[in-house]
């Protein structure tokens, strides 16, 4: 039972706690982007996927700089997320903390592209199914924790020593069930795209 101690909060604490205390320096802002969303669904054994729902991303990063090619990347984001299928919309609104490897190769001073995989861990916020301009809510048929892997590509754009631009690309392959209903399971994946400013903190 002492598993269920190891929350991915937790985890992330540990992990900045780590980031902070070595010898490293951090570089921390923010971003806003898209989302472009599907849901599979398996029902009685027979697998379907829905059209692409769109929805707003956004959030605070920190990568933890190891050396000139490695860092670790920390965040948290607000992810819409969900499938659509006609007129109807699952809207899946989620607070999620991002935790990844990050590796650059600089290709000048001015250009740092990389590449990054590593854990999504998902919490709900809320669930609605829309139908034009009516909405039901529907939490109490998802699972509030959402857990993926997902892996991206970016680049970063210094400006100055201290502020540093980018922007993102990332897939995102949702491997928990977020139905709390027992006929069917569903899991979200898809993908980001971000833009955003880093500055640096240490």
């Amino acid at each position: 039972m002492r598993s269920k101690f190891f929350s991915p909060a937790a985890i992330t604490v540990v992990l900045f706690a780590f980031s902070t205390g070595a010898q490293v320096s951090l570089q921390g802002g923010g971003s806003i982007g898209v989302g472009f969303f599907k849901e599979e669904i398996s029902l009685f054994g027979v697998n379907s996927v829905t059209d692409t729902r769109t929805g707003f991303t956004g959030g605070f990063a920190m990568d933890a700089i190891f050396s000139e090619y490695l860092s670790l990347r920390e965040g948290i984001e607000y992810s819409g997320r969900g499938g659509s299928a006609g007129a109807l919309a699952d809207q899946l609104n989620y607070v999620a903390l991002p935790i990844a490897v990050k590796l650059s190769y600089p290709l000048s001073s001015r250009i740092h592209p990389y590449l990054l995989g590593g854990g999504n861990f998902g919490f709900l916020i809320n669930a609605r199914l829309e139908n034009g301009s009516a909405a039901t809510d529907e939490s109490t048929f998802y699972n509030a924790a959402d857990f993926g892997i997902y892996c991206g590509a970016g680049a970063d754009f210094p400006m100055t020593h201290s502020m540093v631009p980018f922007v993102e690309f990332s897939y995102l392959l949702g491997l928990s069930n977020t139905s709390a209903l027992s006929s069917y399971t569903q899991t979200n994946r898809g993908f980001q795209i971000n833009a955003g400013l880093k500055v640096k903190i240490k």
